[in-house]
C-alpha cells in the first residue's frame, strides 16, 4: 500500500508531475525492493491466486505501469506492452534472481536499461 500511496499522491519522481518515463523506472526499483522486503508474503498471494494475472495485485500494478506507458506516449496496446516489463517485476521472477545471487543493485540496473530500451523512440 506504502508503493501505491508514494506513485498516486507523492512527490516526484515517483508521484503524479514526474517524468512518466522515470516515474516508469522509480516505480520499478520500489517494487523490486518491497519484493526483497516482503517476497515471501507477495509471491504467496501470487500462487494463491487462481488466475494470478487477474488478482487485484497484479492488476494494480499492471494498470500502473499502463497508466505511465501510456502517459509517455506509448498509448497503442499499452495493456499488452505493460505485461512485458511486469513479468521482470513479479515476486517470482526477483525472488529466484535475489535466490540465485543476483543483488538488488544489479536487479535495479537491468531495470533501468530494460525501460530505457522499452521506451526508446
Amino acid at each position: 500500500m506504502e508503493l501505491q500511496q508514494r506513485f498516486m499522491f507523492g512527490p516526484p519522481p515517483l508521484g503524479p508531475g514526474g517524468d512518466p518515463v522515470h516515474r516508469l523506472t522509480e516505480y520499478g526499483k520500489a517494487r523490486m525492493h518491497l519484493i526483497s522486503r516482503h517476497g515471501d508474503l507477495l509471491l504467496g498471494a501470487e500462487q494463491a491466486a487462481r488466475d494470478p494475472y487477474g488478482s487485484p495485485p497484479w492488476r494494480v500494478s499492471t494498470t500502473t505501469v499502463r497508466a505511465m506507458l501510456v502517459e509517455a506516449g506509448y498509448a497503442e496496446n499499452a495493456g499488452v506492452w505493460a505485461a512485458t516489463p511486469m513479468a521482470t517485476l513479479s515476486p517470482g521472477w526477483v525472488l529466484h534472481q535475489l535466490d540465485s545471487g543476483v543483488s538488488e543493485e544489479t536487479l535495479e540496473a537491468v531495470w533501468v536499461e530494460h525501460v530505457e530500451l522499452l521506451t526508446a523512440r
